[in-house]
C-alpha cells in the first residue's frame, strides 16, 4: 500500500512563501532517500544480463524497433549513470497525488531490463519469452529501481511521513510568527 501524505504540496508551496529553511529541511531528507535508493540501484545492474545482448549499438539498426533505433546496447556505466531522481509533479500509480520524489531509469536498455517481464503475454513471439525467461536469473520484473525503492520502502517511507509532519509543524510556527507580527 502506498503511504499518502494528505497535505505536503500545500505545505510545502506554504514553506516557500514562509520558511525557505524548513523546505530545504525537508527536501534534504527526500533528497537523501533518492540518492540512498540510487545507490543501491546502481548495485542491481549487471555487467552483461546475458551473453546475446550486444554491448555496442547496431551498424544497421531494425526500423521497427523502438522508431527505427534497434534494440539498445547494454552499457552497465550508462544503465547506471541514467538512473536519475525527480520531484516532477504529477500522478503516482494512477491516481491524483503528487509524489515527493522518484527514481527513473532513463536508458532504454536500462528501462527494458527494469520491466521486461511485468505483464504476462502468451501471444508473443518465442524469442521475447525466452528473453524473459532468461532475464529471470535476475528476479522478476522491477529488477533495478522498483527493486532498491520496495526492499526499503517502510523505512523510506517513515522518513518522508515524518520529514512532511515536520514541515507542516514549521509551517504551522511560520504562521503563528507572521500572525504575531501583524
Amino acid at each position: 500500500m502506498p503511504v499518502v501524505l494528505i497535505g505536503m504540496q500545500e505545505t510545502l508551496e506554504g514553506l516557500s512563501k514562509f520558511d525557505q529553511d524548513a523546505k530545504k529541511k525537508f527536501n534534504g531528507v527526500v533528497n537523501a532517500v533518492l540518492n540512498e535508493a540510487k545507490t543501491e540501484a546502481m548495485t542491481y545492474v549487471p555487467d552483461l544480463p546475458m551473453r546475446n545482448w550486444q554491448t555496442k549499438p547496431s551498424i544497421n539498426p531494425n526500423k521497427k524497433v523502438r522508431g527505427g533505433k534497434g534494440w539498445p546496447a547494454w552499457d552497465p556505466e550508462q544503465v547506471k549513470a541514467a538512473i536519475r531522481a525527480s520531484k516532477a509533479k504529477g500522478k503516482v500509480r494512477g491516481d491524483y497525488t503528487t509524489s515527493a520524489g522518484a527514481l527513473i531509469n532513463r536508458d532504454p536498455a536500462g528501462a527494458i531490463f527494469e520491466i521486461a517481464g511485468r505483464k504476462s503475454d502468451d501471444s508473443k513471439s518465442k524469442s521475447g519469452q525466452q528473453f524473459k525467461q532468461n532475464l529471470k536469473k535476475f528476479g522478476s520484473a522491477s529488477r533495478v529501481v522498483w527493486r532498491a525503492v520496495d526492499r526499503n520502502k517502510e523505512i523510506f517511507d517513515a522518513r518522508i511521513a515524518k520529514a512532511t509532519e515536520e514541515a507542516k509543524q514549521d509551517l504551522q510556527k511560520a504562521l503563528q510568527k507572521q500572525k504575531t507580527e501583524n
